[in-house]
């Protein structure tokens, strides 16, 4: 099994007739996405960097694969018992997302933080010192930031789709995720699963310790 990028490295390669090497591209910084991004974490009552960010939401096509609010919920608790500040990253038509996991918290400091475009929202995953996500595009773009990250994979095959960037040795490849291996019917091909075991069974204190071991 072959990651897509190194699928496609290969495909490439082949074309050309010679080896091609992955080249980290980073995350670019959009014009004035830094300056839209201290605007909505001072809105938010958070520091200027270096506080978990967790993002609930993922496409409405791939709802299956979302981690269910109360599991978020537990691990704000989870991280802001360790001190950091703790935010719910989501897009103006995810708010209520967003707001459902902060409910589902007990500190009152967790907030929904709504970002206006993407360009912003990659700021802002820049600047945590945490990510957690599903299998979803922002998951990705900590990958190329390279912000420390906790993607929680069920339907679809982390092997493949996972998460790609330089890990902690300098060496590429496909980042560590959080999957439930005794679930016998994961990976599968599906679009849509009225009972996904696989996600709505991950453990919100397994994800914490992997958390931690993220953040060292």
């Amino acid at each position: 099994i072959h990651h897509r990028v190194e699928r496609n490295l290969a495909i490439v390669s082949q074309v050309l007739g010679r080896p091609l090497a992955w080249v980290d591209p980073g995350l670019p910084e959009a014009p004035g996405a830094a300056e839209r991004a201290a605007a909505v974490l001072d809105q938010a009552g958070l520091p200027a960097s270096g506080y978990a960010l967790l993002h609930p939401g993922t496409s409405a096509f791939g709802a299956f694969k979302r981690w269910p609010a109360d599991r978020f919920g537990d691990l704000a608790d989870r991280l802001r018992d360790r001190g950091l500040a703790v935010a719910v990253s989501a897009s103006e038509a995810e708010r209520a997302m967003a707001e459902s996991v902060a409910s589902a918290a007990n500190a009152d400091d967790v907030r929904p933080l709504v970002t206006p475009d993407l360009e912003t929202l990659g700021e802002v995953i820049r600047r945590a010192a945490l990510f957690v996500a599903a299998d979803t595009g922002p998951l990705h773009f900590a990958a190329l930031a390279g912000t420390p990250l906790v993607g929680l994979f069920g339907p679809k095959d982390a092997e493949v789709y996972g998460p790609y960037g330089r890990r902690a040795d300098g060496t590429p490849g496909r980042l560590d995720v959080v999957v439930r291996d005794d679930v016998a019917c994961r990976p599968c091909t599906l679009r849509r699963c009225a009972d996904p075991v696989c996600m709505h069974g991950l453990d919100a204190a397994r994800v914490a310790d992997v958390a931690f071991a993220r953040l060292g």
